[in-house]
């Protein structure tokens, strides 16, 4: 098959040359070479790098660097008009016209960092992403998140255009893009060059040639070991991860975990697939899935074309994704590359991904976002428990909830209290003692189709809950030799003894098992005492002065 010609307006060389128009500074260290790269640390050293590339100075396009800090573009949105006039980013490496291009042709090691926030609004541009063209360059280790990409044809959240033998490797994107041809939410096309070890939850959007992570796959180029999770949709050659993959390419090991592929050309038979739009002609497809409940253009699961070496992938169930975190062991963190965990998706840098609404198999639990607080109250003194939760973010449904009290204060073999079912709870005050409550929050996720469990509950902290006699927290009682006064009561620091005879001699604390955790023999006589509490656990205590006991509750 015939690839497609190049159709590069003058808009795109307007583009290259805007690129120059930076302010001239140092990076943040390093001298390019391969043991001491130059260092990238924000957005300015980015911009800088942009502007070397762009203008092809042979003295930094082919060199090397390293992001040393995570980098936030958003300086460079649509806000800031002084720069490229408010159309965002302007990516590293660029078109000059037909199949003349200042490419970036050397090594980016994102160190496991992330840039966030790439902002791009300019819709007649090619060759579009954080690096617009890589020539015989390498990208690695590095996460583009929060993308925000509208431009014309060759767009990627990493790169737009990958050309001359050139690796992306261990990258992530997350976002949005939207364009014309030729989209993919890692690079939009690949020439002679490899994908490998990346993955993309990014919404992707376009015309032709669209596809989860790579838009096209062709001259001699490789696309393995990765995965999308976002929508992709466009009028043809449509697929979950790529959209179109030429002859003599290869598309290996790869899943596509996407909600919909939805492809609108209803005058072909085949304008969209699961991992690619159909197979190609001497194009090798091997060992990749696809999610069985992806949707179609007409919005059911029915792909003509199923099989580990078809252009639908083999089958992956929720279930299997959720109990099986290497994805029926396509990411294994053999070589250190992929973090896997069962009840996640495989992640890079240590790190793994949460499961989106539309694969999850198990309700996940609700989020508790405020605990139920330890209380000491007064005998007849109403207090109310309360709770605060939300459902796991992403997902649909409705909340319950369900008091218990325990003899302990851990928040498991409790008993239910009837009728205590809101995220509100009044306990009883009527009798003086120490008591434990807790709460489950109950998760109800509507039907995704996915058969599994729609019921999750998480249980609060367990809260200490003390009732005592005396509201006005002063302990008083009267001796043969005068009026004694113990407060504050509860106490969290300092607990104040008095004695109005100014005859204080002996003072010992006892925990409730009868433990002496602190006493005092004073050597003269004192009407007032004050004792640091501070370091005691929270709990009840029994004070005992000169031979009489009261007790008091720390907080």
């Amino acid at each position: 098959m015939i690839r497609k010609s190049f159709n590069v307006t003058v808009m795109a060389l307007c583009f290259c040359a805007l690129t120059n128009k930076i302010n001239a500074q140092q990076f943040g260290g390093g001298d390019g070479s391969p043991a001491d790269p130059y260092q990238i640390a924000s957005p300015e050293h980015l911009a800088q790098l942009a502007g070397y590339v762009n203008t092809k100075n042979t003295n930094y396009n082919n060199k090397h660097y390293i992001l040393t800090a995570d980098i936030d573009l958003s300086i460079y949105d649509s806000n800031n008009t002084a720069f490229n006039n408010g159309k965002g980013w302007k990516p590293i490496g660029c078109n000059l016209g037909g199949a003349n291009y200042n490419g970036f042709e050397g090594n980016f090691n994102g160190n496991n960092k992330q840039i966030t926030n790439l902002y791009i609004n300019e819709d007649s541009i090619y060759f579009a992403g954080l690096f617009g063209v890589v020539w015989g360059g390498t990208i690695k280790n590095l996460c583009v998140s929060a993308i925000n990409i509208k431009a014309k044809n060759y767009v990627g959240g990493v790169a737009g255009y990958v050309v001359g033998g050139s690796v992306i490797t261990n990258c992530c994107s997350t976002g949005e893009i939207s364009g014309g041809d030729d989209l993919g939410g890692v690079a939009g096309s690949i020439s002679n060059s490899a994908v490998t070890n990346c993955y993309s939850t990014s919404k992707v959007s376009g015309y032709f040639e669209v596809g989860g992570v790579v838009g096209s796959v062709w001259y001699n180029s490789r696309l393995t070991n990765c995965y999308s999770i976002g929508e992709v949709s466009g009028m043809t050659a449509i697929g979950g991860v790529a959209g179109n993959v030429y002859l003599n390419n290869i598309a290996s090991n790869c899943a596509a975990l996407n909600k919909s592929v939805k492809a609108t050309n209803t005058a072909i038979s085949r304008a969209g697939g699961r991992i690619t739009r159909a197979k190609q002609t001497d194009a090798v497809l091997s060992n990749n899935i696809a999610f069985n409940r992806m949707l179609n253009r007409v919005g059911n699961t029915t792909w003509s074309e199923k099989g580990l070496d078809q252009a639908d992938g083999g089958d992956i169930t929720a279930q299997q994704i959720e109990e099986n975190g290497s994805l029926l062991s396509l990411f294994v963190p053999s070589d250190s590359t992929w973090t896997v965990v069962n009840g996640y998706l495989p992640g890079l840098f240590g790190k793994v991904v949460e499961i989106p609404l539309h694969l999850l198999y198990n309700a996940p639990p609700a989020v508790i976002v405020q605990q139920p607080q330890d209380a000491t109250v007064t005998v007849g003194t109403a207090h109310t428990l309360s709770v605060a939760a939300t459902a796991f973010e992403g997902t649909e449904g409705s909340l319950s909830y369900r008091w218990y009290s325990n003899s302990t204060q851990t928040n498991t073999g409790g008993s239910a209290i009837a009728e205590a079912t809101n995220s509100t709870y009044q306990p009883p005050t009527t009798d003086e003692g120490e008591f434990y409550y807790y709460v489950e929050v109950i998760y109800y996720m509507e039907d995704n189709g996915n058969g599994g469990n729609l019921m999750s509950i998480a249980a609060s902290r367990a809260v200490r809950f003390t009732v005592q006699e005396d509201g006005t927290g002063i302990e008083q009682w009267e001796m043969e030799n005068g009026k004694w006064k113990i407060y504050p009561n509860p106490v969290k620091s300092q607990l104040i003894i008095e004695n109005e005879e100014g005859k204080i001699e002996s003072v010992e604390i006892y925990d409730m098992i009868g433990k002496v955790v602190t006493n005092f023999q004073l050597s003269t006589f004192n009407s007032q005492l004050n004792i640091d509490v501070s370091h005691l656990a929270k709990g009840v205590y029994f004070l005992k002065v000169d031979g009489k006991m009261v007790r008091f509750v720390k907080e």
